[in-house]
């Protein structure tokens, strides 16, 4: 974009110089944007400064840095000079380390990138609620594609689920009391909990 600035004033009584400036004005300023993993989600925050035919926002993901997929979109504000913050959250992340970034879109589909950011989540954590259990089991931390497997006080396997999410609930009042052991088997990745059946 081109702007012109003028000038008044001089030597010699008065007049003006017309001078050209050229400068490129931003579609968005962006403030900040950082990922928290926060319990079995990421949570995504930034905030814009001013916006200029802003249509949206696209939240990026990647495992390794340099392929990223789209995976969460958010309506821009189109045209503002107020501080705007936005939220997202992401409901199923990877395991381990993840990438992040946005994808800013203006109205005539000219597409911008933030920097990216890394989250790391914890793959070890493994938790089952509530512990000892009665009636009905949560286990939380699974991760995609995971199989959980139960094992009863005699090392028999009671039980073997697909995990779909992050988090796995089953019926258990049926189970004799004693202490089980949960195994989530994911790639390279076992994990295991003891669980108490009361």
């Amino acid at each position: 974009m081109s702007a012109v600035a003028q000038y008044t004033g001089g030597t010699g009584g008065g007049g003006f110089t017309a001078c050209s400036s050229s400068f490129t004005v931003l579609p968005v300023e962006l403030l900040h944007f950082t990922a928290v993993p926060e319990g079995p989600h990421v949570t995504l925050l930034w905030a814009t400064a001013t916006e200029l035919n802003n249509a949206g926002f696209q939240v990026e993901r990647s495992s390794d840095g340099e392929r990223f997929v789209a995976i969460i979109h958010v309506p821009g504000m189109g045209t503002t000079q107020q501080v705007t913050e936005y939220q997202a959250l992401d409901r199923d992340p990877l395991p381990g380390l993840s990438y992040y970034r946005l994808r800013q879109t203006d109205l005539d589909g000219t597409a911008t990138w933030s920097n990216m950011v890394a989250v790391q989540r914890e793959q070890d954590l493994l938790l089952a609620y509530p512990n000892p259990v009665e009636h009905v089991l949560h286990i939380a931390g699974i991760g995609p594609d995971a199989v959980v497997e139960v094992f009863d006080p005699m090392g028999r396997m009671v039980l073997e689920r697909q995990g779909t999410g992050e988090q796995l609930t089953l019926e258990v009042g049926h189970w004799p009391p004693g202490l089980y052991t949960a195994r989530v088997v994911g790639g390279n990745n076992v994990r295991a909990i003891s669980l108490i059946k009361r």
